[in-house]
This record gives structure tokens, sequence and C-alpha cells, in this order.
């Protein structure tokens, strides 16, 4: 049986997926979509996907939402940057060029109302359609990024990438499951929901 996830956290339930039990039973398969928001809705009611995750607090009416995670933000940065070493300061991260993951679904809309709120209009190197593109940008030029920590799970301890203390206080943001009402009481659907929950709570989020 294949089980589509959406959003942008998808990528993060089968990392936590790889290590559990369960996903080696007979026929069962994974699949992340990549989906725009815009999508995922009608993806979700067709079900073409079973499941979305991510920081989705426009979606209501017709879905249904499990609290996952809450998360806050940490910076990343080539590990052998100079703007790395030693205390990251907020001067250092306005004088950097920053990568940016325009998906919505990270929360990044978040971290951009707080910067306009102080006023901060940040250098940017590179704008990339997805959350999981990030680290390779990064680890690979001057490029520093703003991620939610949780994300960090996905490339654990790379040693090309260092992670850094946010020098702006941001909120946390709410990551949560989702799924359409006409699967609500789906048998697969429910044990696929109680499976995820039973994952994310096992993970170490870093």
């Amino acid at each position: 049986m294949i089980y589509g996830l959406a959003g942008p956290f998808g990528g993060l339930a089968t990392v936590g997926m790889n290590a559990s039990s369960w996903i080696a039973a007979s026929g069962l398969s994974i699949r992340a979509l990549n989906l725009s928001i815009e999508d995922i809705p009608e993806a979700l009611k067709s079900g073409e996907a079973d499941i979305a995750i991510g920081f989705l607090p426009e979606f209501s009416g017709q879905f249904y939402q499990q609290f996952l995670f809450d998360t806050d933000y940490v910076c990343i940065a080539a590990a052998d940057n100079p703007i790395a070493q030693g205390r990251f300061t907020l001067k250092k991260y306005l004088a950097a060029r920053h990568a940016i993951a325009e998906l919505q679904g990270t929360g990044h809309s978040v971290v951009q109302q707080t910067l306009e709120l102080q006023g901060i209009e940040l250098r940017v190197g590179a704008r990339v359609p997805h959350l999981l593109s990030i680290p390779f940008v990064v680890a690979s030029s001057d490029l520093i990024a703003t991620i939610p920590r949780a994300f960090g799970i996905t490339f654990g301890a790379e040693p090309q990438l260092k992670q850094l203390r946010h020098p702006i206080e941001l909120p946390k943001v709410e990551i949560k499951l989702l799924w359409h009402e006409r699967f609500h009481a789906d048998a697969a659907s429910r044990w696929l929901r109680n499976q995820l929950v039973t994952v994310f709570k096992t993970v170490k989020w870093i």
C-alpha cells in the first residue's frame, strides 16, 4: 500500500520512519509529494495525498488538524564560512547574504513578518522552491539561511554545515498533521495518522 505525504515537512516524517520497524511491514510504501500549497487541498480531498504536514494555518473547514510539535529557528552556514566563526551576532546576520525557501507552509512568513516589523531587509543571495534545497545551497556557498530547528534532523551532524543561534527572537510555529474530512473515519488513514504521531513523538529534534 502506498501512502502519500504532502506539505513542506512531509520529508521529516520519512526521515523518522527510516528508523521505525513498522515501515518494513509487507507492502507498505511512503511517498513524499512535492506539491504547492495551492494544490494540497485538492490532493487531500481526492486522496492523492493522505496527509499534509506543515505550518498551514490557512487550512480549515473541511480539514482536521492535529498538533505534532512546535519549533523555533536557527541559522545555518557552511562550517568553513568565516561568518560562522566566533559569536554569531546581529551585525553578522545583517551583513550576510541569505538563501530563502519560498515554499509556503515552512513558517517563513512568520520570519518575514517579524523582520518587517523590525524594519529589517535581508540581502538575498538565492531563492529556492523547497526547504530541502537549503542545506545544499548553504554548504557550497557563502550564504546563510534561517530554518526551523526541527528541520536540522534532515541533515543531522553534517560536517559541512554549522547551526548558529539566531540573533533575532522569532516566534515558534506549530507544525500540524492535516487530513480531509472524507477520510477521517477511514481505517487506513486513521492507522497512518496514529503511526505518524508516534514517530514524531520519538524523534529527537535538534
